[in-house]
């Protein structure tokens, strides 16, 4: 099934289980191939997470504040807004108009 509605957001999935189908709270089914963009409503797709943002030296962060928290290799506390519905998953969902991530360039060989 696919979906006309002009708030739809194209998206492209990349996750290892192959097809992936898709329900929607009104209760419409979408089916997304990997690679392959799939208009899906935007409430459904949602927003990526923000970007990481350093609290000030001395700051302590508020763990229970519905925010995502890290802590950066300089030993600074990081946060950022985690993002919602299919696109809050960075690592499978992205926006079809976004680049995928660079793939490692292949080893050359010796006959190179």
């Amino acid at each position: 099934m696919t979906s006309t509605d002009s708030a739809d957001v194209l998206l492209v999935h990349s996750s290892p289980l192959g097809t992936l189908a898709i329900p929607t709270p009104d209760g419409r089914l979408f089916m997304a191939e990997p690679g392959v963009p799939v208009a899906l409503p935007a409430d459904v797709a949602g927003v990526e997470p923000g970007e990481w943002e350093a609290l000030p030296d001395g700051a302590v962060p508020d763990l229970d504040d519905g925010r995502t928290w890290r802590l950066a290799d300089s030993g600074a506390w990081q946060v950022r807004a985690p993002g919602s519905g299919l696109l809050a998953q960075i690592d499978v969902w992205r926006r079809a108009d976004v680049p995928a991530a660079a793939q490692t360039p292949a080893k050359k060989s010796k006959e190179d």
